[in-house]
């Protein structure tokens, strides 16, 4: 019948709204993961560099002191 059809009709057209819908926010999320790669790629260069500083410090008060 026509009105199956329509409701049948309707339904995949939901559905497809519904998939561009989590597709767009699956592609919202997966920036936000990327963006969060990066800070945390450079947290970990800034910490590398504070602990080879802390080292430096440590061994130039080591050699120093009397």
């Amino acid at each position: 019948t026509s009105t199956g059809l329509f409701n049948l009709s309707m339904c995949l057209f939901q559905m497809e709204q519904e998939m561009t819908r989590l597709h767009r926010r699956v592609s919202e999320v997966e920036a936000v993961l990327s963006q969060k790669e990066v800070e945390l790629k450079a947290s970990e260069t800034q910490r590398s560099l504070l602990e080879q500083d802390l080292a430096t410090y440590i061994t130039e008060c080591s050699v120093s002191l009397p």
